[in-house]
């Protein structure tokens, strides 16, 4: 059984893709928890040993199946919603950025479920419309926060 060229490349991009995809929601989860987790300075934030378990864990499940994928992801995004509502409630008036965040994370987790049940269970389209439009509002989301929390710091 040979393989073509153009079947190795999609398959090394999908995989490429679902690493990329999961090490961000990694990071997005250390990125809440980091500062109970670091104990000493690191000034290397994309090469140290959490980093390298993050690397590693995205790298594992994304050879594992399109299930495992989606629920991992529901899973993180659940979890990073958890606290990131948590965070807000604890300190809404010392970070603006905060307020932003929930909904942000909310409208991930929307996103992956939808995706979920449009691309495994089949149920639609318009699943796959939704989904899209709630990863959309995230990364808007994001964006907004960052820019308002720039143009503070710039002007």
């Amino acid at each position: 059984m040979s393989v073509s060229f153009s079947e190795a490349y999609l398959v090394f991009v999908s995989l490429l893709f679902r690493f990329c995809i999961l090490s961000a929601t990694l990071f997005l989860l250390y990125s809440l928890l980091w500062k109970k987790l670091e104990k000493e300075k690191s000034y290397n934030s994309l090469l140290n040993i959490r980093s390298f378990i993050i690397y590693v864990i995205a790298i594992v499940i994304s050879l594992l199946s399109i299930h495992i994928i989606f629920l991992s992801q529901i899973i993180l995004n659940f979890i990073i919603f958890s606290i990131s509502l948590k965070n807000f409630l604890l300190e809404k008036n010392k970070y603006p950025f905060l307020k932003y965040y929930p909904i942000a994370i909310c409208a991930a987790l929307i996103s992956w479920t939808t995706a979920y049940l449009s691309q495994v269970w089949q149920l639609g389209a318009y699943l796959t419309l939704l989904s899209i439009l709630f990863n959309l509002a995230f990364f808007l989301i994001f964006l907004g926060g960052i820019i308002k929390i720039t143009n503070n710091k710039n002007g």
